[in-house]
């Protein structure tokens, strides 16, 4: 076989460059799906995990001592007096957790989702004792 014949040979025909071309084109868009998949699978879990933050995520720590705060004023607001509140304060300040606590239905006050912070400042800036107490 002389030189002109082998290089013939080695020569692929356009038909198959075609094929390839076509082969990876239809590769990109395999790709480009799996991709796209992918991209809205994450988009669904960041959003559980923003839902799951806004319910399960507690108060923190500055959160915590403004609602103590808040508590006790509350309590000083109702008994008015020093001496009542030495007498009451104790049991006030009881009373105005254990409902907060009810109302949110959590087992500590710190439980309470952050999300609902200012729910509960509201809650014990408006609170009032029920019957029975005070």
């Amino acid at each position: 076989m002389n030189a002109p014949e082998v290089a013939e040979k080695q020569l692929v025909p356009e038909s198959k460059f075609l094929q390839i071309a076509q082969a990876l084109v239809n590769e990109a868009k395999s790709q480009s799906v799996a991709i796209e998949m992918l991209k809205q699978d994450m988009q669904d879990k960041l959003a559980l995990l923003e839902a799951k933050i806004e319910t399960e995520v507690p108060i923190n720590a500055p959160q915590v001592k403004a609602l103590k705060k808040a508590v006790e004023i509350r309590a000083r607001e109702h008994l008015k007096t020093d001496d009542r509140y030495k007498q009451y304060g104790k049991k006030l300040i009881r009373a105005i957790w254990t409902d907060l606590k009810d109302v949110f239905q959590v087992g500590q006050y710190r439980e309470i989702p952050r999300v609902k912070f200012e729910e509960a400042m509201t809650y014990v800036k408006t609170w009032y004792p029920s019957n029975g107490r005070d």
